[in-house]
């Protein structure tokens, strides 16, 4: 006797359809989710040009500052405003960066897919290095700036001080001395003013070396941390995947449980009818 297969075949193709369209659902949201991540990816790139643009200036600025003897308050307001920029962006592109990892690759992602997960690991990592590296630039910049102020502070010290030796022991005429007394003593001032303002810069640079290295500690810390994280976001990818291993091959024994169930129901209905039959003849005989 053949079986009727008809409405298995039809149930089959219900379940393939609904099956097909499930993957197409997943695969146009895994394209949307990408499609958010590498937008944020662009803008974080072109901010990174941007202060990648805005060290150079400022590193041509500490350059041009160390050719002239005398500062004017003009440069000198140039590159506070110079440094606060770079400083403000730090923090925006910081915190950017930062976000990468709260959205697309937290321990429990709300409703974010696996390659979405990789692949926004794999733009932080490039981010953060590039981001490094040009920090480090910066750093290198002022941190040589520093010590070029640094030295010409100690030299013009040493010259005023050569300058009121040299007063002490000069042996003139009264009349001459009071004279070169009183030069001497307009020089002084104005190599004390000279002196006093570049002591003044370098209390600003040692101020601002200070910010850069309070910087460094925090983006230390927070590459730690994204380490940390990225270890907990793989456990709970292989976690993940452990899991969804699991559940097919549950799904797959739950499945040849319910054929065999079928098949065992079939023949027993068989049975009962053939001995439904057989009694029917045996009481009409």
């Amino acid at each position: 006797m053949v079986r009727d297969r008809f409405k298995e075949l039809q149930e089959k193709l219900t379940e393939d359809g609904k099956k097909s369209k499930c993957d197409k659902q997943i695969s146009e949201k895994v394209e949307t989710e990408l499609g958010h991540l590498l937008s944020e990816v662009d803008e974080i790139w072109k901010s990174l040009e941007d202060l990648r643009l805005s060290v150079v200036i400022t590193k041509r600025k500490f350059t041009a500052s160390l050719r002239d003897p005398l500062i004017t308050q003009g440069t000198k307001n140039e590159l506070v405003c110079a440094n606060a920029n770079i400083i403000k962006n730090f923090h925006t592109i910081n915190s950017r960066i930062k976000k990468i990892l709260e959205n697309y690759t937290s321990p429990s992602p709300p409703h974010v897919s696996t390659a979405v997960t990789k692949a926004a690991i794999t733009q932080h990592a490039s981010l953060l290095r590039e981001f490094l590296l040009i920090m480090q630039d910066y750093h290198k910049g002022e941190a040589e700036y520093y010590d070029h102020r640094k030295r010409q502070f100690i030299l013009e010290t040493e010259i005023a001080g050569f300058t009121s030796d040299l007063m002490n022991e000069s042996d003139f005429t009264s009349s001459i001395f009071t004279q070169n007394l009183l030069r001497y003593s307009e020089e002084s001032k104005e190599s004390l003013c000279n002196v006093t303002e570049r002591y003044q810069d370098f209390l600003n640079l040692e101020k601002s070396v200070k910010e850069v290295h309070d910087l460094y500690l925090e983006m230390a810390l927070l590459v730690e941390n994204q380490a940390q994280s990225v270890n907990r976001i793989e456990d709970f990818v292989s976690q993940t995947n452990a899991r969804t291993a699991q559940a097919s091959k549950k799904l797959k024994k739950v499945k040849h449980e319910k054929r065999k169930y079928l098949k065992r129901k079939l023949r027993l209905g068989l049975a009962a009818t053939g001995m439904v039959v057989t009694i029917a003849l045996i009481v009409l005989l």
